[in-house]
């Protein structure tokens, strides 16, 4: 159900000119690391979201707005099209102890365009999304799949942790995207 629903996103994205990129539980699966994704993960050019959110509104139905918790995200939408659930994402922020990260979506957050069926699918960086697991709470698990993943795959864009590093962050955390980076490669 989820890449039908994908599927039939994809073709009325491109045609609008949105720049979107797929993250999460979906990303995760395309590597292998996961079997059943949760949701649909999506994050937009902040110039986009507009756009993009009338294609949703046409198809999907919008959820009520949940508490944020540790989020700062501009924009954070959830829509359900039959019984996927999507999160529409734009100015990516997570406040930890040590200040805000800020995820900026721009040319080089997609990392492939996955061709399937003639339809193009825009994937963004794992290691984006390491960086974000590891300052989200209660994603352990996720953030052990990648670093079990990267024991037998190199990394595929290592300087996105670099850059990630040169943000504000939690000590452990640093440490912990320092081994990756050293190690992984």
């Amino acid at each position: 159900m989820i890449e039908s629903v994908i599927s039939l996103l994809s073709p009325l994205f491109a045609s609008a000119h949105v720049r979107w990129g797929i993250g999460g539980s979906v990303l995760l699966a395309h590597h292998g690391l996961v079997e059943h994704p949760n949701d649909v993960d999506l994050l937009f050019h902040p110039e986009d979201f507009a756009v993009a959110e009338r294609i949703l509104k046409k198809f999907g139905e919008q959820q009520p707005s949940q508490d944020k918790g540790v989020f700062l995200t501009r924009r954070f939408e959830e829509y359900t099209i039959g019984s996927v659930e999507l999160d529409l994402i734009v100015d990516f922020k997570i406040q930890h102890t040590a200040g805000v990260f800020s995820f900026i979506f721009d040319e080089t957050a997609v990392t492939e365009q996955v061709s399937f069926g003639g339809q193009r699918y825009p994937f963004m960086h794992l290691e984006d999304w390491y960086v974000f697991y590891l300052l989200m709470p209660g994603r352990e698990s996720k953030v052990r799949l990648l670093e079990d993943y990267w024991q037998s795959h190199p990394l595929d864009a290592p300087e996105r942790l670099k850059t990630a590093l040169a943000a504000s962050m939690p000590d452990s955390i640093r440490q912990r995207i320092e081994h990756t980076y050293r190690y992984a490669q």
